[in-house]
Protein backbone atom coordinates (compact mmCIF):
# COMPACT_ATOMS: atom_id res chain seq x y z
CA UNK A 1 0.00 0.00 0.00
CA UNK A 2 1.45 3.39 -1.01
CA UNK A 3 1.79 5.77 1.92
CA UNK A 4 -0.40 8.85 1.52
CA UNK A 5 -0.12 10.36 4.97
CA UNK A 6 2.31 13.26 4.47
CA UNK A 7 1.90 15.98 7.08
CA UNK A 8 2.54 19.73 6.88
CA UNK A 9 2.93 21.68 10.13
CA UNK A 10 0.64 24.73 10.20
CA UNK A 11 1.66 26.21 13.54
CA UNK A 12 3.82 25.39 16.53
CA UNK A 13 3.83 27.11 19.91
CA UNK A 14 4.67 26.57 23.55
CA UNK A 15 1.61 27.31 25.64
CA UNK A 16 2.64 29.19 28.75
CA UNK A 17 0.87 28.95 32.12
CA UNK A 18 -1.99 31.37 32.71
CA UNK A 19 -0.75 31.86 36.28
CA UNK A 20 2.42 31.03 38.17
CA UNK A 21 2.72 27.63 39.81
CA UNK A 22 2.32 27.92 43.60
CA UNK A 23 5.65 27.63 45.39
CA UNK A 24 4.62 24.52 47.36
CA UNK A 25 3.78 22.69 44.10
CA UNK A 26 6.85 23.76 42.14
CA UNK A 27 8.87 20.59 42.79
CA UNK A 28 7.42 17.12 42.14
CA UNK A 29 9.27 14.36 43.96
CA UNK A 30 10.18 11.40 41.78
CA UNK A 31 9.76 7.83 42.98
CA UNK A 32 12.08 4.87 42.60
CA UNK A 33 9.82 3.64 39.78
CA UNK A 34 10.28 6.98 38.00
CA UNK A 35 14.04 6.58 38.32
CA UNK A 36 13.85 3.11 36.78
CA UNK A 37 11.71 4.21 33.82
CA UNK A 38 13.56 4.66 30.51
CA UNK A 39 14.16 8.21 29.18
CA UNK A 40 11.53 7.98 26.46
CA UNK A 41 8.19 9.50 25.59
CA UNK A 42 4.95 7.58 26.07
CA UNK A 43 3.12 8.14 22.75
CA UNK A 44 -0.48 7.64 21.69
CA UNK A 45 -2.56 8.77 18.70
CA UNK A 46 -6.36 9.07 18.77
CA UNK A 47 -8.12 9.06 15.38
CA UNK A 48 -11.55 10.72 15.04
CA UNK A 49 -13.93 10.73 12.09
CA UNK A 50 -15.31 14.04 10.82
CA UNK A 51 -18.87 13.74 12.13
CA UNK A 52 -17.88 13.76 15.79
CA UNK A 53 -17.43 17.56 16.10
CA UNK A 54 -14.18 17.15 18.03
CA UNK A 55 -12.73 20.30 19.57
CA UNK A 56 -9.51 20.69 21.50
CA UNK A 57 -9.20 23.12 24.37
CA UNK A 58 -5.61 23.52 25.56
CA UNK A 59 -5.16 25.62 28.68
CA UNK A 60 -2.56 23.57 30.54
CA UNK A 61 0.93 24.46 31.68
CA UNK A 62 3.98 24.50 29.39
CA UNK A 63 2.58 22.27 26.66
CA UNK A 64 4.12 22.21 23.19
CA UNK A 65 1.12 22.47 20.86
CA UNK A 66 1.35 21.81 17.11
CA UNK A 67 -1.30 22.03 14.40
CA UNK A 68 -0.70 20.13 11.15
CA UNK A 69 -2.55 19.32 7.94
CA UNK A 70 -2.37 15.74 6.64
CA UNK A 71 -2.47 15.09 2.91
CA UNK A 72 -4.62 12.00 3.35
CA UNK A 73 -8.01 10.61 4.27
CA UNK A 74 -8.50 9.07 7.68
CA UNK A 75 -9.96 5.80 6.36
CA UNK A 76 -6.85 5.25 4.21
CA UNK A 77 -4.40 6.03 7.00
CA UNK A 78 -5.88 3.60 9.54
CA UNK A 79 -5.43 0.76 7.03
CA UNK A 80 -1.67 1.35 7.04
CA UNK A 81 0.29 -1.70 8.18
CA UNK A 82 3.70 -0.03 8.71
CA UNK A 83 3.03 1.70 12.02
CA UNK A 84 6.44 3.38 12.11
CA UNK A 85 5.09 5.78 9.50
CA UNK A 86 2.65 7.13 12.08
CA UNK A 87 5.45 9.07 13.75
CA UNK A 88 4.56 12.00 11.44
CA UNK A 89 1.38 12.44 13.49
CA UNK A 90 3.36 12.85 16.70
CA UNK A 91 5.11 15.99 17.98
CA UNK A 92 8.56 14.39 18.05
CA UNK A 93 11.33 14.29 15.46
CA UNK A 94 13.79 11.55 14.55
CA UNK A 95 17.39 12.53 15.31
CA UNK A 96 20.27 10.09 15.50
CA UNK A 97 17.94 7.11 15.73
CA UNK A 98 15.89 8.42 18.67
CA UNK A 99 12.85 10.63 18.92
CA UNK A 100 13.72 13.90 20.61
CA UNK A 101 11.33 16.65 21.62
CA UNK A 102 11.96 20.20 22.80
CA UNK A 103 12.44 19.32 26.45
CA UNK A 104 8.82 19.66 27.56
CA UNK A 105 7.05 17.06 29.68
CA UNK A 106 3.96 17.04 27.46
CA UNK A 107 3.54 17.64 23.71
CA UNK A 108 0.39 17.59 21.58
CA UNK A 109 -0.02 17.57 17.79
CA UNK A 110 -3.45 18.04 16.17
CA UNK A 111 -3.61 16.62 12.63
CA UNK A 112 -6.45 17.65 10.28
CA UNK A 113 -7.28 15.25 7.43
CA UNK A 114 -8.71 16.13 4.01
CA UNK A 115 -11.96 14.36 4.88
CA UNK A 116 -12.47 16.41 8.03
CA UNK A 117 -11.17 13.73 10.37
CA UNK A 118 -8.74 14.51 13.16
CA UNK A 119 -5.83 12.67 14.80
CA UNK A 120 -4.51 13.83 18.17
CA UNK A 121 -0.90 12.77 18.79
CA UNK A 122 0.24 13.04 22.41
CA UNK A 123 3.67 12.42 23.94
CA UNK A 124 4.28 12.55 27.68
CA UNK A 125 7.64 12.11 29.37
CA UNK A 126 8.09 8.63 30.84
CA UNK A 127 10.02 10.28 33.65
CA UNK A 128 6.76 11.48 35.20
CA UNK A 129 4.10 9.14 33.80
CA UNK A 130 3.45 5.67 32.43
CA UNK A 131 0.82 4.67 29.86
CA UNK A 132 -1.86 4.32 32.54
CA UNK A 133 -1.29 7.90 33.74
CA UNK A 134 -1.30 9.18 30.15
CA UNK A 135 -4.67 7.50 29.54
CA UNK A 136 -6.10 9.02 32.73
CA UNK A 137 -4.83 12.44 31.68
CA UNK A 138 -6.47 12.12 28.26
CA UNK A 139 -9.76 10.98 29.79
CA UNK A 140 -9.74 13.97 32.15
CA UNK A 141 -8.92 16.32 29.27
CA UNK A 142 -11.78 14.88 27.20
CA UNK A 143 -14.20 15.25 30.13
CA UNK A 144 -13.18 18.89 30.56
CA UNK A 145 -13.74 19.56 26.85
CA UNK A 146 -17.24 18.07 27.17
CA UNK A 147 -17.99 20.37 30.09
CA UNK A 148 -17.89 17.50 32.58
CA UNK A 149 -15.90 17.03 35.75
CA UNK A 150 -13.21 14.31 35.70
CA UNK A 151 -14.26 11.22 37.65
CA UNK A 152 -11.35 11.50 40.08
CA UNK A 153 -8.45 13.84 40.71
CA UNK A 154 -4.92 12.51 40.19
CA UNK A 155 -2.80 12.04 43.29
CA UNK A 156 0.72 13.34 42.76
CA UNK A 157 3.65 12.19 44.88
CA UNK A 158 1.96 9.00 46.09
CA UNK A 159 4.48 6.70 44.40
CA UNK A 160 7.35 8.74 45.84
CA UNK A 161 5.97 8.16 49.35
CA UNK A 162 5.65 4.41 48.82
CA UNK A 163 8.87 4.00 46.83
CA UNK A 164 11.27 6.88 47.59
CA UNK A 165 13.98 7.69 45.06
CA UNK A 166 17.38 6.09 45.72
CA UNK A 167 21.00 6.50 44.72
CA UNK A 168 21.45 4.02 41.85
CA UNK A 169 24.88 5.26 40.74
CA UNK A 170 26.59 2.02 41.86
CA UNK A 171 23.77 -0.24 40.69
CA UNK A 172 23.88 -2.54 37.66
CA UNK A 173 20.23 -1.71 36.93
CA UNK A 174 19.57 0.36 33.82
CA UNK A 175 16.30 2.19 33.07
CA UNK A 176 16.63 0.82 29.54
CA UNK A 177 16.90 -2.79 30.71
CA UNK A 178 14.52 -4.19 28.09
CA UNK A 179 15.23 -1.70 25.31
CA UNK A 180 18.66 -2.93 24.25
CA UNK A 181 20.59 -1.42 21.35
CA UNK A 182 18.58 -2.91 18.51
CA UNK A 183 16.24 -0.96 16.26
CA UNK A 184 12.68 -1.19 17.51
CA UNK A 185 9.97 -2.33 15.10
CA UNK A 186 6.23 -2.07 15.75
CA UNK A 187 3.72 -4.54 14.32
CA UNK A 188 -0.05 -4.63 14.64
CA UNK A 189 -1.87 -7.91 15.29
CA UNK A 190 -5.66 -7.84 15.52
CA UNK A 191 -7.40 -10.45 17.71
CA UNK A 192 -11.16 -10.43 17.29
CA UNK A 193 -13.41 -11.38 20.18
CA UNK A 194 -14.17 -14.90 18.99
CA UNK A 195 -10.47 -15.58 18.36
CA UNK A 196 -9.60 -14.32 21.82
CA UNK A 197 -12.19 -16.65 23.32
CA UNK A 198 -10.74 -19.59 21.37
CA UNK A 199 -7.22 -18.65 22.47
CA UNK A 200 -8.25 -18.54 26.13
CA UNK A 201 -10.03 -21.88 25.74
CA UNK A 202 -6.94 -23.50 24.21
CA UNK A 203 -4.76 -22.10 27.00
CA UNK A 204 -7.10 -23.40 29.70
CA UNK A 205 -7.77 -26.90 28.37
CA UNK A 206 -4.63 -27.97 26.49
CA UNK A 207 -1.86 -30.29 27.67
CA UNK A 208 0.12 -28.88 30.57
CA UNK A 209 -2.59 -26.43 31.56
CA UNK A 210 -2.87 -25.49 35.22
CA UNK A 211 -4.60 -22.13 34.69
CA UNK A 212 -8.35 -22.64 34.49
CA UNK A 213 -9.30 -19.08 33.60
CA UNK A 214 -6.35 -17.27 31.98
CA UNK A 215 -6.77 -13.57 31.30
CA UNK A 216 -6.73 -12.15 27.79
CA UNK A 217 -3.39 -10.51 28.54
CA UNK A 218 -1.86 -13.81 29.65
CA UNK A 219 -3.28 -15.69 26.66
CA UNK A 220 -2.20 -13.19 24.00
CA UNK A 221 1.22 -12.57 25.59
CA UNK A 222 1.88 -16.31 25.77
CA UNK A 223 0.79 -16.75 22.14
CA UNK A 224 3.17 -14.00 20.97
CA UNK A 225 5.93 -15.57 23.08
CA UNK A 226 5.24 -18.98 21.52
CA UNK A 227 5.54 -17.54 17.99
CA UNK A 228 8.74 -15.71 18.93
CA UNK A 229 10.34 -18.88 20.28
CA UNK A 230 9.42 -20.99 17.26
CA UNK A 231 10.80 -18.40 14.84
CA UNK A 232 13.97 -17.33 16.65
CA UNK A 233 15.38 -19.95 18.98
CA UNK A 234 16.20 -23.05 16.86
CA UNK A 235 19.52 -21.49 15.80
CA UNK A 236 20.40 -20.14 19.25
CA UNK A 237 21.88 -21.74 22.34
CA UNK A 238 20.83 -18.95 24.66
CA UNK A 239 18.04 -19.13 27.17
CA UNK A 240 15.06 -16.83 26.76
CA UNK A 241 13.75 -14.50 29.44
CA UNK A 242 10.23 -13.16 28.98
CA UNK A 243 9.78 -9.87 30.80
CA UNK A 244 6.24 -8.60 31.42
CA UNK A 245 5.20 -5.19 32.76
CA UNK A 246 2.53 -5.26 35.47
CA UNK A 247 0.43 -2.29 36.63
CA UNK A 248 0.63 -2.37 40.43
CA UNK A 249 -2.11 0.18 41.17
CA UNK A 250 -4.99 -2.28 41.57
CA UNK A 251 -2.75 -4.93 43.16
CA UNK A 252 -1.76 -2.78 46.13
CA UNK A 253 -3.83 -2.53 49.32
CA UNK A 254 -5.01 0.13 49.77
CA UNK A 255 -5.48 0.71 46.05
CA UNK A 256 -3.27 3.21 44.22
CA UNK A 257 -5.71 3.68 41.33
CA UNK A 258 -5.49 7.49 41.36
CA UNK A 259 -1.71 7.63 41.76
CA UNK A 260 -0.17 9.63 38.91
CA UNK A 261 3.32 8.71 37.75
CA UNK A 262 5.02 5.41 37.02
CA UNK A 263 3.17 2.56 38.68
CA UNK A 264 4.46 -0.65 37.13
CA UNK A 265 6.79 -3.50 38.05
CA UNK A 266 8.67 -5.77 35.68
CA UNK A 267 8.35 -9.51 36.27
CA UNK A 268 10.27 -12.20 34.40
CA UNK A 269 9.83 -15.83 33.38
CA UNK A 270 13.03 -17.62 32.38
CA UNK A 271 12.79 -20.39 29.79
CA UNK A 272 15.44 -23.02 29.09
CA UNK A 273 17.42 -23.19 25.85
CA UNK A 274 16.82 -26.89 25.25
CA UNK A 275 13.22 -26.63 24.09
CA UNK A 276 12.22 -24.93 20.83
CA UNK A 277 8.48 -25.59 20.87
CA UNK A 278 6.32 -24.84 23.89
CA UNK A 279 2.65 -25.80 24.26
CA UNK A 280 0.58 -22.67 24.72
CA UNK A 281 -0.83 -23.79 28.13
CA UNK A 282 2.68 -24.20 29.56
CA UNK A 283 3.69 -20.72 28.46
CA UNK A 284 0.47 -19.29 29.89
CA UNK A 285 1.28 -21.02 33.19
CA UNK A 286 4.85 -19.68 33.29
CA UNK A 287 3.82 -16.14 32.41
CA UNK A 288 0.81 -16.27 34.71
CA UNK A 289 2.91 -17.40 37.68
CA UNK A 290 5.40 -14.59 37.04
CA UNK A 291 2.64 -11.97 36.77
CA UNK A 292 0.85 -13.20 39.89
CA UNK A 293 4.01 -12.86 41.99
CA UNK A 294 3.35 -9.11 41.80
CA UNK A 295 0.74 -8.98 44.57
CA UNK A 296 0.14 -6.85 47.65
CA UNK A 297 2.64 -8.87 49.71
CA UNK A 298 5.34 -8.38 47.07
CA UNK A 299 4.59 -4.64 46.93
CA UNK A 300 4.84 -4.37 50.72
CA UNK A 301 8.15 -6.25 50.71
CA UNK A 302 9.40 -3.78 48.12
CA UNK A 303 8.43 -0.90 50.41
CA UNK A 304 10.28 -2.47 53.36
CA UNK A 305 13.16 -4.38 51.83
CA UNK A 306 13.63 -3.23 48.22
CA UNK A 307 12.65 -6.68 46.95
CA UNK A 308 11.83 -5.30 43.50
CA UNK A 309 15.30 -3.76 43.16
CA UNK A 310 16.82 -7.10 44.15
CA UNK A 311 14.80 -8.93 41.48
CA UNK A 312 15.69 -6.30 38.87
CA UNK A 313 19.35 -6.84 39.72
CA UNK A 314 18.95 -10.56 39.03
CA UNK A 315 17.25 -9.80 35.71
CA UNK A 316 20.05 -7.38 34.82
CA UNK A 317 22.56 -10.17 35.46
CA UNK A 318 20.64 -12.39 33.05
CA UNK A 319 20.92 -9.67 30.42
CA UNK A 320 24.67 -9.40 31.02
CA UNK A 321 24.92 -13.16 30.43
CA UNK A 322 23.58 -12.44 26.92
CA UNK A 323 20.36 -14.32 27.38
CA UNK A 324 17.69 -13.37 24.88
CA UNK A 325 15.12 -10.94 26.31
CA UNK A 326 11.56 -10.54 25.08
CA UNK A 327 9.62 -7.68 26.65
CA UNK A 328 5.82 -7.83 26.85
CA UNK A 329 3.28 -5.34 28.15
CA UNK A 330 -0.39 -4.54 27.80
CA UNK A 331 -2.02 -1.16 27.22
CA UNK A 332 -5.73 -1.65 27.73
CA UNK A 333 -8.72 0.36 28.83
CA UNK A 334 -7.99 3.50 26.82
CA UNK A 335 -11.51 4.65 27.65
CA UNK A 336 -11.75 7.38 25.02
CA UNK A 337 -15.27 7.59 23.67
CA UNK A 338 -16.02 7.63 19.95
CA UNK A 339 -12.47 7.29 18.72
CA UNK A 340 -12.26 5.62 15.32
CA UNK A 341 -8.97 3.99 16.22
CA UNK A 342 -6.10 4.37 18.68
CA UNK A 343 -2.43 3.74 17.93
CA UNK A 344 0.72 3.71 19.99
CA UNK A 345 2.37 5.63 17.19
CA UNK A 346 5.21 3.22 16.41
CA UNK A 347 8.32 2.46 18.43
CA UNK A 348 9.37 5.72 19.98
CA UNK A 349 12.57 6.06 21.97
CA UNK A 350 13.08 9.66 22.96
CA UNK A 351 15.16 11.90 25.17
CA UNK A 352 12.60 13.05 27.68
CA UNK A 353 13.63 15.86 30.00
CA UNK A 354 15.37 15.03 33.25
CA UNK A 355 14.07 18.11 35.07
CA UNK A 356 11.24 20.58 34.77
Amino acid sequence: MEWCGSVQVISKELIKPSSSTPHHLRNLKLSLLDQLSPPVYVPVIFFYEADQNVTVCCDDTGVEFIEARANARLRDVIQEQELDRFQTYLPVELLGGIYIGEGTLLMVQINFFECGGVAIGVCMSHLVADASSLVEFMNAWAATCRGENPKSAPEFGVMARYFPAQDLSDSNISPSLLMGNSKLVTKRFVFYEEKLAALKQAAATGDGSDVKDPSRVESVSAYILKCFIENNLPDAKKSLVAGHLVNIRSRASPSLENAFGNGYFLCAAELGHDQYSWPLPELVSKLGRAIRTIDDEYIRETEREDRYLSDLGKLSNLVSEEKRILGLFSAVGVGFRRTRWTSGGGSLSGCAPRRC
